[in-house]
């Protein structure tokens, strides 16, 4: 996660003022906001927030003091959201007549009420200037707030200096849960972080087990080589750093990758005929590609046998077909319409990686009965490969959330797409206490302006001032005033199209000064810089497919004239052909992760493959990851 880019408020070192006064600050600022705005927010779903976004300490065991009833009723009022309340109780307290652990909660409930209004950076100033003088403070209470840090630092500094700070606090800890969450979370966020940033880190003086980290992150990256050479550089890695907190059980599920090998023999399954003939032959260079590359650098040989489902009654028959040829994996078919019908079974006899989740996947969790015996069938359940946009607006939510937004304005078409991606964004704010003050939605280039104006309250200024008019009977100077009570803009696009029309008209419609984040869409995969300049300032979420241009796989395929609009699906087909070797990694463990090229991959109960995907920004009408 990228670290904060708003103007963070000066910290509690450089001000006399309390820890608990500048929360109160924050929270009544942000009241006399929203209290000047009368709009309605818009309907939104609720969602249960993330744990590592909240502050949970555990009930104080200690005697009561003169002070235990007031901090439970901040802290009841805190959970409940009622920040102006809490927040006062908080100020009126004598800092001096609490005991540690008191302290320890007033801290908690403190930097919690700066996270909340956006200003993470004084809340981590606050956090790291009061730890060090709590002195002893009890296991039980020390170890959340050392979690809250973490996700402080996530926040504001980034991803590589949240994994930094864990591995300080892995070497000082004896406890065995906490140990194995502190290595999950160190292994995520260094995968997190883009290879440039590891080989720079490298670079510098660190300590051995710091260092052992870094070098076991940049050899998992490669998720290219060869099985048997990587397998080689684990043993040695292993060998060289035996006293490393990871090397007993490897991290990330690479544990798992010395028990299987790529199949020898893999069908793939795609409509290569009918409307989606042009997306399955995209996604097959992609395949393509990865193969080609894995031949170059000494992976095993492989048969690849490709049938044609469109040519087959239903997949069904087209997996048995590919059954009796004797391929050991089956992968496809492309689109969710070719599984209706389709659930896995006892005559899934080799494994499937489909490449559109299932319809029906939430029922993977829970097998069928069988209707003799009363036991649950064994399913074997696929994996399931998809570019899920769903993910992107979940990711979406947090990324402009960790950038210090709450009340958000949300721009989205009308349809089907809409709907669930509008309503995943929307849960996922709501989620993390932000609020959805207002939607726009156009149907298309008619009522682009239209839909932003009038959710920006627009209409309603120009109505006051006109109302003015006739009151004084003259003409008067007059600028219209758009709403004020959101802070950051969420675009949803299906298209450059739209997204090149519709950012000018934010800034034409007075709302150029918001930050706007956008989902993956909005970049065709061809670098124009004169068509996308007018997405400049964008904040996207890409795959690292388009911000890797220079790799071997792309190359290859623009010197064979494939389209670069087809991008994604060339990472979909390369990274099907890159799990053949990694399926057992990815189901080993939820906490397991693998660089993709269409991202960061992990996998669900239900086989599904989420991913995580890379923070750029458009600049000079390029995106560039940051």
């Amino acid at each position: 996660m990228e670290p904060s880019s708003r103007q963070p408020a000066p910290p509690p070192a450089a001000t006399t003022l309390p820890l608990a006064t500048l929360a109160l600050a924050a929270v009544l600022a942000v009241a006399a906001l929203l209290s000047g705005c009368a709009s309605e927010p818009a309907q939104q779903a609720t969602a249960e927030r993330p744990a590592d976004e909240i502050v949970t300490l555990p009930p104080d065991s200690g005697e009561e003091t003169a002070f235990t009833a007031r901090l439970q009723e901040a802290e009841q009022l805190l959970a409940r959201r009622q920040l102006l309340p809490a927040a006062s109780i908080l100020r009126d307290l004598d800092d001096s007549k609490l005991t540690t652990n008191e302290r320890v909660r007033v801290l908690a409930m403190d930097t919690e009420l700066l996270y909340l209004q956006g200003d993470t950076a004084s809340a981590l100033a606050g956090l790291r200037q009061a730890i060090p003088l709590l002195g002893t403070v009890d296991p039980e209470l020390r170890e959340p707030l050392d979690r809250w840090q973490l996700r402080l630092v996530l926040t504001e500094e980034g991803s590589l200096a949240a994994a930094r700070l864990a591995d300080r606090l892995l070497l000082s800890s004896e406890n065995p849960a906490r140990n194995t969450a502190l290595v999950e979370f160190i292994w995520h966020n260094l995968q997190r972080s883009a290879l440039t940033t590891l080989e720079a880190e490298l670079q510098q003086p660190v300590s051995q087990h710091w260092r052992g980290w870094l070098e076991l992150a940049l050899l998992a990256a490669d998720v290219m080589e060869s099985p048997d050479v990587q397998l080689a550089q684990l043993a040695l890695w292993r060998e060289r750093y035996a006293e490393h907190r990871a090397a007993e059980q490897l991290p990330g599920g690479l544990q798992a990758l010395s028990d299987g090998t790529p199949p020898q023999r893999v069908a793939l399954l795609l409509p290569l005929g009918g409307g989606a003939s042009e997306r399955a032959r995209a996604l097959l260079q992609g395949y393509l590609a990865a193969q080609f590359e894995a031949r170059q650098r000494g992976w095993p040989e492989q048969e690849l046998m490709v049938m044609d489902t469109a040519a087959q009654p239903d997949f069904s028959t087209a997996y048995q077909v590919a059954v009796r040829a004797g391929a050991e994996l089956v992968i496809g078919p492309l689109t969710p319409e070719e599984l209706l019908g389709w659930l896995p079974g006892e005559e899934a006899q080799i494994p499937v990686m489909t490449l559109a989740w299932h319809p029906h996947a939430d029922s993977f969790a829970e097998p069928p009965v069988d209707a003799e015996t009363g036991e649950p069938q064994t399913l074997a359940v696929p994996v399931q490969l998809d570019l899920a946009a769903t993910d992107e607006a979940r990711q979406l939510a947090r990324l402009g959330y960790d950038s210090g937004a709450r009340t958000a304005l949300l721009i989205r078409p009308a349809g089907d797409w809409g709907d669930r991606m509008s309503d995943t964004l929307g849960q996922a704010w709501t989620a993390r206490e932000g609020e959805l003050r207002a939607i726009a939605t156009f149907s298309g280039q008619a009522d682009y302006s239209s839909s932003l104006k009038e959710a920006l309250n627009l209409s309603a200024s120009e109505g006051r001032a006109t109302r003015l008019r006739r009151l004084l009977g003259e003409p008067t100077e007059f600028t219209p005033r758009r709403r004020q009570d959101v802070d950051v803009v969420f675009l949803l696009s299906q298209s450059p199209q739209d997204a090149r029309s519709i950012k000018p008209l934010i800034a034409f419609h007075y709302a150029g000064d918001l930050p706007v984040y956008s989902n993956s869409a909005i970049f065709s995969g061809r670098v124009d810089p004169q068509r996308d300049r007018d997405l400049n300032g964008i904040r996207l979420l890409e795959i690292p497919w388009l911000l890797a241009s220079e790799g071997n796989m792309q190359q290859a395929l623009a010197a064979a004239g494939s389209e670069e609009l087809w991008a994604s699906l060339h990472a979909l087909g390369a990274d099907a052909f890159m799990l053949n070797w990694r399926l057992g990694q990815l189901r080993s463990s939820p906490a397991a992760r693998v660089r993709g090229n269409s991202g960061l991959l992990n996998m669900d109960a239900n086989g599904r493959v989420h991913r995580e995907l890379v923070s750029a920004q458009f600049e000079g009408g390029i995106p560039q990851a940051r």
